[in-house]
This record gives C-alpha cells, sequence and structure tokens, in this order.
C-alpha cells in the first residue's frame, strides 16, 4: 500500500515558491471540489483533529504529577495567563516534530490535493486546528478535575 500520509513527499509548491492553495506555475485551474466532498473532507478533518488533540491532551500529565501542578495549571487557565497557556505544546500543523501532520497531510488524508480553491484549502485546514484546539483544552480539563474534584 503506498504511503498517502505526504510525511517526506516533497510538496511541490515549497520548491516553487507558491503559497499553499493556489495552484502552480502553469497550471491551468485548481482541482473542482463538489460539495459532497468539502463536507466528507470537512468531517475527516474534525474527526482527526479531535483525536490529535485528545491524544496530545493524554500527555500533558502522567500519574507522578503533583496535586500542587494541577492546581497551578488550573489557576492560570482559569485566568489566561500566557505562561501557562504558551507551556503546552497543542497539536498543530507545523510539522516540526518527525510524524506531526501538515497542511499537505491533512488534505491528503481527507482526500484532497494541494489545488484546490483556496477558501476549501482554508476551511478545511482550519476545521481540523479548531477541532484539535478544543479536544486539547478539554482532555487538559478533564485530567485536572479528575485529580481535584
Amino acid at each position: 500500500m503506498p504511503d498517502r500520509s505526504g510525511y517526506g513527499t516533497p510538496c511541490p509548491h515549497e520548491s516553487s515558491g507558491t503559497p499553499l492553495g493556489t495552484p502552480l506555475p502553469g497550471a491551468t485551474h485548481l482541482t473542482h471540489v463538489t460539495g459532497r466532498q468539502w463536507a466528507a473532507a470537512r468531517s475527516q478533518a474534525r474527526r482527526a483533529g479531535r483525536e490529535a488533540g485528545h491524544a496530545a491532551g493524554t500527555w500533558v500529565f502522567d500519574g507522578n504529577t503533583p496535586r500542587e501542578t494541577y492546581e497551578a495549571f488550573r489557576k492560570g487557565i482559569d485566568a489566561g495567563d500566557p505562561v501557562t497557556l504558551d507551556s503546552l505544546r497543542t497539536p498543530n500543523l507545523s510539522g516540526e516534530f518527525a510524524g506531526d501532520p501538515t497542511p499537505h497531510s491533512v488534505l491528503t488524508d481527507c482526500g484532497l490535493d494541494l489545488y484546490v480553491a483556496e477558501y476549501v484549502f482554508d476551511d478545511v485546514i482550519t476545521t481540523w486546528e479548531t477541532a484539535a484546539d478544543e479536544a486539547f483544552w478539554n482532555e487538559v480539563g478533564r485530567a485536572i478535575s479528575a485529580q481535584l474534584d
């Protein structure tokens, strides 16, 4: 089975300097996406984002985390303290670490390619990012509540 994840596969836009979501030089059109394909891609992006966010949230604390740490995080999160919030690595599409998703891999996993219209590209990627962020913070909050309540 071929690797469809996009990891390690050079993105054609990287070498051309063309922003993602726009056709490459010489391309005559963008890939047409039907409403049904778009809805399916959004649904898949939402599901994948939730899974990534939940998984990342489960790594924030472990069985050896002292109660004081949970209390400090609850206080910082409730207050919107940037030091606390920025101390946690939320899921993103930077591809910073091996195996991390990228916009290219999300689109590919959702059955789309890089030549979709910019508004489709933005919508699918934003759907993944929003779902990942919500699931991450929900899991962190759940873990804190499970220890303190």
